[in-house]
């Protein structure tokens, strides 16, 4: 069952003042990276940022108050006023270059949702709400939906608990010429600072 759709055929374009964007990074970062580790760490702090603003959207309370504060937002308006600008400064698609932002909740079928919050999601952040039993099927869809809107470049292994609640996914997807080319690469060694 879908329960709801973002319009993306009227995205709000505009200016989007992305402090608090910018200081989640920040925050994330240090938390991230800040600890020297034989790990590589790649990740989308922009992914991060909107899947954590519709989950604070879904809280209440003292919960959302926080999720708020720690997404560097004044509310919750004002949060869903910035994720909506973000993807309509950031959204375009014109075949043969394109910054693809997705969206989606999957719900679990166990538990009820208010319909009118699903579609303030859909408006606000552009996201699809689908309802589903949660079940190996499902982490398989999840998985094919999240290879079809990364364009086949991602392809994880899902899974989910048949008691969770919901699952809130993001994909971002970027190609675009390269203004220079580079030239011509030689193999060489990379070494740690130690």
């Amino acid at each position: 069952d879908v329960l709801a759709v973002p319009d993306l055929n009227n995205i709000s374009e505009g200016f989007v003042d992305s402090a608090g964007l910018k200081e989640f990074t920040a925050d994330l970062a240090v938390n991230l990276l800040g600890n020297p580790s034989e790990e590589n760490y790649v990740f989308s702090p922009l992914s991060i940022y909107m899947a954590l603003s519709m989950a604070a959207d879904c809280a209440a309370g003292e919960t959302q108050d926080e999720m708020v504060s720690a997404l560097h937002s004044g509310n919750i308006s004002s949060l869903r006023e910035d994720n909506n600008k973000l993807f309509g400064a950031l959204y375009h698609d014109d075949y043969t270059s394109y910054l693809k932002l997705t969206n989606s909740l999957w719900l679990n079928k166990k538990y009820e949702f208010y319909q009118d919050k699903l579609e303030s999601i859909a408006d606000n952040f552009y996201a699809y709400s689908f309802a589903r039993e949660f079940s190996v099927k499902t982490q398989k869809e999840i998985s094919d939906w999240i290879f079809k809107n990364t364009f086949g470049k991602i392809n994880p292994s899902i899974e989910i608990s048949k008691d969770a609640v919901m699952e809130i996914l993001n994909t971002v997807t970027f190609k675009e010429k390269w203004a220079e080319k580079f030239g011509d690469a030689t193999p060489d060694n990379f070494y740690l600072s130690d």
